[in-house]
């Protein structure tokens, strides 16, 4: 082997945490038929980057819940619901 410097581009996949300052509701799909709703939410950094999405299932009590008119603001209530269901997981 000979010595020779030469520069070359090299891409790298660099894998960092970051961390969620908020998550986000994205969507509510209802299904009556089937008795349960499909939750999505997003995680947010803190320059409103999206870090990961998830979903929730509400079955039961939590759909129960989630499609019960209990005066509160509706936000308030999908986030009871997908509480609910992180703490049966």
């Amino acid at each position: 082997m000979r010595k020779v410097e030469k520069e070359f581009p090299v891409a790298r996949l660099i894998h960092e945490t970051r961390t969620s300052i908020g998550e986000k509701i994205l969507a509510v799909n209802e299904n009556w038929e089937e008795q349960q709703a499909e939750i999505f939410t997003v995680f947010l950094s803190i320059d409103d980057e999206q870090l990961s999405q998830q979903s929730y299932v509400a079955r039961g009590s939590a759909f129960d819940l989630l499609m019960s008119n209990t005066g509160k603001n509706r936000e308030d209530q999908i986030w009871q619901v997908v509480d609910m269901i992180q703490a049966n997981q």
